[in-house]
């Protein structure tokens, strides 16, 4: 009993240890770019209802419909039809972060 439950504390340890190092590298790439305003891909402008987004905006868009849904699990999104325009299987299961790695795709 004892033996599983330390098993189980360090596989916690890791997994946040994981979430910390995808955090402090997230950061990094959105601490110039979170709120800036920049022009969308022509694919991401006939899909979105904007021509210009920061990647909060894009956040900001998603985030809502995800949860509504009921596609937020965690840190897990399951994604529909936008998965395509994100480089992702339609219907597949991502991480949070690498949906956020991902949005830096749609700017020009």
């Amino acid at each position: 009993m004892e033996s599983k439950l330390v098993g189980l504390l360090e596989s916690l340890y890791d997994q946040l240890t994981e979430c910390a190092i995808d955090m402090r590298e997230l950061s990094k790439v959105f601490k110039n770019n979170y709120t800036k305003k920049r022009t969308l891909t022509q694919l991401a402008q006939d899909v979105l209802p904007f021509k210009e987004a920061s990647l909060k905006d894009l956040l900001d868009f998603w985030m809502p419909l995800w949860k509504d849904e009921g596609r937020v699990s965690g840190r897990q999104i399951r994604l529909g039809p936008e998965a395509l325009l994100l480089g992702f299987d339609e219907e597949s299961v991502q991480d949070l972060y690498d949906v956020c790695k991902r949005m830096i795709l749609l700017f020009c």
